[in-house]
C-alpha cells in the first residue's frame, strides 16, 4: 500500500495514481464523509451518495477487485492496488 502526502507527489504521479485506480473515495468538507469518483458511475458506486470510514474499509477488505485511492481533507492519501492480481 503506498501512503503519504498528496504535495510530495508529481503531477504525473498523481495521474498514474488516479489512472490506476478503480474508486477513488474524496473527503468532503465535513470530516469522516467521502465522495466516490469512479471512471464510470454504475448502481454499485453510485456517485450521489456518501461514504463513511466504515464503508470504505468494507470496500477495501471486499472480494471485489478494486485498486482504491482516498484522499483526505488533511492533503493525505492512501492507495491500495488490486490485491487479488488481474480482474
Amino acid at each position: 500500500m503506498n501512503q503519504g502526502n498528496i504535495d510530495d507527489l508529481s503531477e504525473d504521479e498523481i495521474k498514474e495514481l488516479q489512472a490506476s485506480s478503480d474508486l477513488i473515495f474524496v473527503e468532503t468538507v465535513i470530516n469522516g464523509f467521502f465522495e466516490v469518483k469512479v471512471k464510470t458511475p454504475t448502481e454499485m458506486f453510485p456517485t450521489d451518495v456518501f461514504y463513511t470510514n466504515e464503508a470504505i474499509g468494507e470496500f477495501l477488505m471486499s472480494k471485489f477487485k478494486l485498486s482504491i485511492m482516498i484522499e483526505s481533507n488533511s492533503g493525505k492519501f492512501i492507495y491500495q492496488p488490486n490485491r487479488m492480481g488481474k480482474r
